[in-house]
């Protein structure tokens, strides 16, 4: 399949309700492009998702645990783990994620355009400075330490919200478990939910591949009046 959208979902019942209201939201302005499931149990995901057009894939944490990352620790399991090794799941050339939390007030179709004319094979929102490395506040101010610690100028990104080719899949595996394993080491903060954010993990990816984050997608997540970004309220 050439073109996608992507979700990650799993835990408590409200992150499926949330998955409900994101692809209702998304297809008001995009009934066509199909629509991928990722979740450890994709029966309950069907029942929140009976749509046409929708994939459903299993995600197997069994096969990506790393001893640094405790798979026992909710926020890991149903969202860091899902959301860092989603690209070996995509069935599409192109995919676009979105985190569930996301509703959608405007065409998000442009973003498709926005990837293809970027000539980047991974676009995710966020800002950097010059030598692509994050502002002094970023990861609960330790941003500093972790980029002098790994010697890796790491952008600030918000990974709800990227586009990548399945290209991209072949870099992933040669980075990823040396980045988990890492982590420690250089500073990172298990400070989200309990545990890592997966959003210094693709600030890292981005770093080693000396890619740019997206600031035009980046200023669009921040306007209220296009999309809601982060809602949980269900």
């Amino acid at each position: 399949m050439s073109e996608g959208y992507l979700f990650c979902v799993g835990g408590d019942e409200k992150y499926f309700k949330l998955l409900t209201r994101a692809v209702i939201t998304l297809r008001q302005f995009d009934p066509l492009r199909p629509i991928c499931v990722l979740s450890e149990t994709i029966e309950i995901a069907k029942l929140f998702c009976p749509f046409p057009n929708v994939i459903f894939i299993p995600f197997r944490i069994q096969n990506h645990i790393v001893p640094t990352v405790n798979p026992n620790i909710p926020w890991h399991r149903y969202g860091f783990y899902p959301k860092v090794f989603q690209m070996l799941y995509s069935p599409f050339k192109k995919t676009m994620f979105f985190d569930v939390d996301y509703v959608f007030k405007t065409d998000i179709r442009k973003w498709w355009d926005h990837f293809d004319k970027s000539g980047s094979r991974i676009l995710v929102c966020g800002i950097s400075d010059e030598s692509n490395c994050s502002p002094p506040d970023w990861q609960w101010g330790w941003i500093y330490s972790m980029i002098q610690k790994s010697g890796i100028c790491i952008p600030q990104v918000c990974s709800s919200f990227m586009i990548y080719e399945k290209t991209i899949v072949k870099d992933l595996i040669k980075h990823i478990n040396h980045i988990l394993m890492k982590l420690p080491e250089w500073n990172c903060r298990a400070q989200f939910c309990n545990g890592f954010p997966d959003e210094i993990v693709y600030g890292i990816f981005l770093g080693l591949l000396e890619i740019r984050p997206d600031k035009e997608m980046f200023e669009w997540i921040l306007n209220p009046e296009l999309v809601d970004s982060c809602d949980k309220n269900i």
